[in-house]
């Protein structure tokens, strides 16, 4: 991208990790200058000038603290501004750009991360080139994007939804078909973005006229626009690169699980980690943890240790040595493969794991040289430990190939609405006509109208759906009721209860029809029935409807399971509403007993039962 001033700084993305910041009274006032923007742009793809050093403060602070910065700065701003900054982990190195060679030196030599001090631009071409070289073949200042799976967090954003969430993406994007124009499409889009940069349009041409499926670990390798595009991608889960990358991914994975290591594994790799993430990782040993980018590592024990010694030590940033063991006997496990016969560079010793494969975190220990060594090992994913995930993915994404439909599905699982639209309209437009996805895409717009309370739309579009599941499918399909329970919800949220009971009504005689009477839909729809009772102060018949989906969530659930709990929660309001506070108090009870069990996912039901119970036992003295 071309270097731009501070007033166009906003609509300047950066797509990659590293930029470069130039911050100069006179950055734009000259030729030379200007010039030298040039040349920097041939190294880093991302520069900006600045030539305020408050704006440029103001920039710097509010970028993600993944991101990384080269400074080259004035003498004269460089010692107001340098102090402020030389701690923040965003700034990976500074250049003093200035006349006064010596005077600079005198004061800059108190922060570590001021790597020269110079007065030829020739000399700080290659002092930039140099370093970021290095950066991009060891990437120990690049965080790892990691995920921890703990089993008993299991609400809307908790630990254990972010790591099912990454890894359904994943699994998503690698199974997921492609069309001749994929690779088209990804060459357009970085031809747009480095249309400034020659370097990378010609390796973006290069790849786009050689490249094939057995050459990926040989792009990936290679310091060019691919593994810098993707890895900020998959660290900042960007939701429209990944599906662009989508077949280059699963290239890099069938290539990595072609040739299955025969032994063992022992790689290791150098990490500068946040004191904030390295905290996490401590507080999670024993557990298992998703590391959702490519894994680099090295077989070379003393070298790969030796690359932390050249980095300084600085307060925000922790010196991390990975030992990691990966079995050849794990079976159900995302592939890795020591791939020098693949790389780019001959003779590296690297070991790649492919994105998303699972560690277990076995020990961290401290070591007398301030390194912390964290022990992890591959994990399969039919660890017994790991069986309700299992499980869960399994329900969630069946075996074989993944489509534009399921992509979008877990987009919407996600919270990414807007993402999720756009690819559900996507695949909408190449479907034939009669094709039963159709209605599927219809069903999903309205509960993304639902999402964005726009109920009007919402019922529109489920209505569509409706109408075309009725004329394909059999009258007791199970997505026809999942479908009339939408449309009740929608009903029940406009204040509309009679058609949301009809609606509600339709969907549980389905399901009673289809599936066996003990199935978790229709314990949902139930409940969902007494709910509407509830609204409309038909305490009776709520208490009827509490009562059988109770009744059913015992016979199909282990007794401390939340859905057990909400149904004793939801009976004993209705007691309390109608006066039966002994019999209230009791079901709240129940319902405390096995929401503490569930801790700490469902503390907040636990302080909201606590508050009632403190209600109802007011009302009996």
């Amino acid at each position: 991208m071309a270097a731009v001033s501070w007033k166009t700084i906003e609509n300047n993305e950066n797509l990659e990790v590293y930029c470069l910041i130039w911050l100069d009274v006179s950055v734009n006032r000259s030729r030379e200058n200007v010039q030298a923007q040039l040349q920097l742009l041939k190294v880093i793809n991302h520069v900006l000038t600045f030539d305020d050093d408050q704006r440029c403060l103001h920039y710097i602070k509010n970028l993600a603290k993944d991101d990384r910065i080269i400074l080259v700065v004035s003498g004269k701003f460089g010692r107001s501004i340098v102090p402020e900054i030389a701690n923040m982990q965003q700034i990976s190195s500074i250049y003093v750009y200035c006349f006064d060679k010596k005077g600079n030196e005198q004061w800059s030599q108190h922060f570590p991360k001021v790597k020269a001090v110079v007065n030829q631009l020739n000399e700080l071409f290659l002092l930039v080139e140099s370093d970021y070289s290095q950066q991009q073949l060891d990437k120990i200042d690049e965080q790892l994007s990691i995920k921890v799976f703990d089993d008993r967090q299991v609400s809307i954003d908790s630990a254990y939804e972010q790591f099912l969430h990454s890894q359904l993406l994943i699994d998503c994007l690698i199974r997921m078909s492609s069309s001749s124009n994929s690779k088209h499409e990804l060459t357009d889009f970085c031809k747009q973005y480095y249309k400034k940069n020659y370097t990378d349009i010609m390796n973006i041409k290069e790849f786009e006229n050689n490249y094939s499926s057995e050459k990926a670990l040989w792009w990936y390798t290679k310091h060019s626009f691919l593994s810098r595009l993707l890895n900020k991608a998959l660290r900042d889960q960007n939701i429209n690169l990944l599906f662009l990358f989508r077949f280059f991914i699963r290239d890099i994975g069938y290539q990595l699980g072609k040739d299955k290591c025969s032994s063992t594994i022992r790689a290791y790799r150098s990490q500068l980690m946040s004191r904030e993430n390295f905290e996490i990782l401590q507080r999670s040993v024993g557990k298992f943890i998703s590391i959702n980018s490519f894994l680099s590592a090295n077989i070379d024990q003393k070298q790969t240790r030796s690359s932390l010694h050249l980095h300084i030590s600085s307060p925000e940033m922790e010196k991390v040595f990975f030992e990691i063991e990966a079995s050849s006997n794990l079976y159900n496990v995302r592939p890795f493969n020591n791939i020098e016969p693949h790389s780019y560079f001959p003779k590296t010793n690297q070991v790649l794991f492919m994105v998303g494969s699972i560690f277990r975190i076995d020990k961290i220990e401290y070591h007398q040289d301030n390194i912390l060594n964290i022990r992890i090992s591959l994990c399969s994913i039919n660890d017994q430990d790991l069986k309700p995930f299992s499980e869960h993915m399994h329900k969630s994404l069946d075996i074989g190939q993944t489509n534009i439909m399921q992509f979008s599905n877990i987009l919407c699982r996600m919270n990414k609405f807007d993402e999720a639209e756009k690819y559900y309209r996507r695949y909408l437009n190449q479907l034939p006509i009669g094709h039963r996805d159709i209605a599927n895409c219809y069903h999903a717009f309205g509960k993304l109208a639902e999402s964005k309370k726009n109920f009007p739309s919402s019922l529109k579009w489920l209505k569509k759906s409706l109408e075309i599941y009725s004329q394909i499918s059999k009258s007791d399909d199970t997505f026809t009721g999942e479908v009339y329970n939408d449309i009740a919800t929608v009903y029940l949220k406009t204040n509309d209860y009679t058609k949301a009971v009809k609606s509600y009504r339709n969907a549980l005689d389905i399901w009673t029809t289809s599936d066996d009477n003990n199935h978790p839909r229709i314990a949902l729809c139930l409940n969902n029935i007494g709910f509407v009772y509830q609204m409309q102060k038909k305490y009776s018949e709520a208490l009827e409807y509490y009562q059988q989906a109770l009744k059913v969530s015992k016979k199909i659930h282990p007794e401390n399971h939340p859905d057990i709990a909400m149904a004793y929660r939801n009976r004993a309001q209705i007691y309390e509403l109608i006066g039966e506070y002994q019999q209230a108090l009791a079901s709240y009870e129940k319902a405390m007993k096995i929401y503490r069990y569930s801790l700490p996912a469902t503390k907040i039901h636990v302080n909201e039962i606590e508050k009632s119970i403190r209600q109802v036992s007011s009302k009996l003295k």
